[in-house]
C-alpha cells in the first residue's frame, strides 16, 4: 500500500520526483522508519515539507 502524501504534511510523496533534494529527504524518512527512528522520520518530513514549500512554491 503506498501512500499519496506524507503523513501529517500534506506534501504529495511523488510530487518531484525529478527533484534530487525531495528524494533524498525521502529516502532518509523511509531509512528512519525503518530504522524506528521516529524523530529522525519526523524531521525528514519537516525539512521535506520546508524544501516543498521554498523550491516549489508548494505545488504538487
Amino acid at each position: 500500500m503506498t501512500r499519496d502524501h506524507v503523513p501529517g504534511t500534506g506534501v504529495p510523496t511523488g510530487a518531484r520526483p525529478s527533484c534530487a533534494t525531495c528524494a533524498d529527504l525521502l529516502a532518509d524518512e523511509v531509512r528512519a522508519r525503518a530504522e524506528y527512528d521516529w524523530s529522525k522520520a519526523t524531521d525528514c518530513r519537516v525539512l521535506l515539507r520546508r524544501h516543498h514549500l521554498a523550491d516549489h512554491q508548494g505545488r504538487s
